[in-house]
C-alpha cells in the first residue's frame, strides 16, 4: 500500500517533484523523455498518463506555455496537481483525473495540441504487480499504445509532434499502429546503458505530415551527450 506519510522526493534544478503517492516512480524514460521531445513552436502541450507530473514539469521549464495532463489514477492526480501548485509554473499546468479515452470522448469537438507526451505503460505480457495501482502503471490494460495513438490522431494539431518513449520490443507494433493512424516517423533515438549493450528503450516523435525523416541516433545513459541533454534539469550536471 502507498504511504502518503512517507514523501519520496525528487529534486530537479528549478522545482522538486514528490512521488510517494504515484504508482511509479521518477525514471530515467521519463527524464530523458522530457529532455528530448521537441518543443520548437509548441505553445500547447497534452501528457497521456502524466502520473506524478514529471513530464508536464519539464515542458513547462522548457518554455511550454500550457499543459494538460490526463491521469486514471486519483492518488496520483492528487500528487501531481500538488506538484505543480508547488512549482514556478502552477498557472501552466492544469492535470484531469480520468481515464484518457473517456475524457477524449466527452469532447465534441477535440481539443488540438501542438505536441501530445507519454510515457506510456509497458510489459503487457508479464504477470500483473501485486499492488494494482503499480500494475496499471506498468501495463498497457488502460492505456495501451493503440490508444495512444488514436489520441494523437484526433488531438494533433496542425503540424502537431507526438513523442513517447518505449521498450525496444513494442517497435514493430509501434510504428505499424502509427503507420494505420496516418502518423510519419519524425525522428527516433535508441537509450542503453552501455555502448556493449543492445538498448533497451526508443525515443520517437511522429508528426501528422508527411517530412523528411531525420537519422537515427543512440543515447548511452551518463554519455557526455547524455549529460548535455539533461543538465537544465539534474542537479549534479
Amino acid at each position: 500500500m502507498r504511504n502518503p506519510d512517507r514523501e519520496t522526493i525528487f529534486r530537479f534544478k528549478q522545482f522538486a517533484v514528490c512521488n510517494a503517492r504515484s504508482a511509479m516512480k521518477i525514471g530515467t524514460d521519463s527524464v530523458s523523455l522530457g529532455a528530448w521531445a521537441p518543443v520548437d513552436c509548441v505553445r500547447t502541450a497534452l501528457d497521456v498518463g502524466s502520473g506524478c507530473g514529471v513530464l508536464a514539469l519539464m515542458l513547462a521549464q522548457r518554455g511550454v506555455d500550457n499543459i494538460t495532463g490526463v491521469e486514471i489514477d486519483p492518488e496520483a492526480v492528487a500528487e501531481s496537481r500538488l506538484n505543480a501548485a508547488a512549482s514556478p509554473w502552477a498557472g501552466r499546468i492544469e492535470i484531469e483525473e480520468g481515464d484518457a479515452t473517456e475524457w477524449s470522448h466527452r469532447q465534441s469537438t477535440p481539443l488540438l495540441y501542438d505536441l501530445i507526451v507519454s510515457n506510456p505503460p509497458y510489459f503487457s505480457s508479464e504477470l500483473m504487480s501485486p499492488e494494482q495501482a503499480r500494475a496499471t502503471a506498468r501495463h498497457e490494460g488502460t492505456l495501451s499504445f493503440v490508444t495512444l495513438m488514436m489520441l494523437a490522431e484526433r488531438h494533433l494539431a496542425p503540424g502537431g509532434r507526438l513523442a513517447l518513449i518505449a521498450p525496444t520490443d513494442r517497435e514493430a507494433d509501434i510504428e505499424w499502429e502509427a503507420t494505420l493512424r496516418r502518423l510519419s516517423l519524425k525522428r527516433k533515438c535508441r537509450l542503453t546503458g552501455s555502448v556493449r549493450k543492445a538498448a533497451k528503450r526508443v525515443m520517437y516523435v511522429f508528426t501528422r505530415e508527411d517530412s523528411a525523416r531525420e537519422e537515427d541516433t543512440l543515447l548511452i545513459i551518463n554519455s557526455e551527450a547524455y549529460k548535455a541533454l539533461t543538465k537544465d534539469f539534474y542537479l549534479d550536471r
